[in-house]
């Protein structure tokens, strides 16, 4: 039996199977540097917001994140921490500072697309030991 593939068609076939392999590494990387910038946490939150009458929502995800619309008053991320027992001890800048048996637990406040207030666990380590 003779090989009936030529050399030009071989060319063809590696060129074609090196584009699919290039393209899957850059498809998966792309997702992964999205998923590092916790973009899939932030749409996740957003259609939270939209489709649920609450002021504030924990965005499930490798982050310890809450999610509000731009505007609403920090009571929300305030009775969030309460329930879980922290008490507010005071701001800095965008920044609040919480504690609970002697640790503390700062929560970062970041502005998204200037419609969205995304509130962040810093001490993700201590506060899921404490809750």
């Amino acid at each position: 039996m003779e090989d009936n593939i030529t050399l030009k068609d071989r060319k063809k076939l590696y060129t074609g199977l090196t584009i699919a392999l290039v393209s899957t590494v850059l498809t998966l990387a792309i997702l992964k540097a999205l998923y590092e910038a916790k973009v899939f946490d932030l749409i996740l939150g957003i259609m939270k917001l939209k489709f649920n009458p609450r002021p504030i929502h924990k965005i499930s995800g490798k982050s310890e994140m809450y999610i509000t619309n731009h505007g609403e008053d920090e009571k929300y991320i305030m009775e969030e921490m309460a329930n879980n027992n922290f008490k507010y001890m005071q701001k800095y800048g965008k920044s609040l500072l919480f504690e609970k048996e002697g640790n503390e637990v700062l929560v970062i406040k970041r502005n998204y697309f200037n419609r969205f207030d995304v509130y962040e666990i810093q001490n993700k380590k201590y506060y899921n030991d404490l809750v």
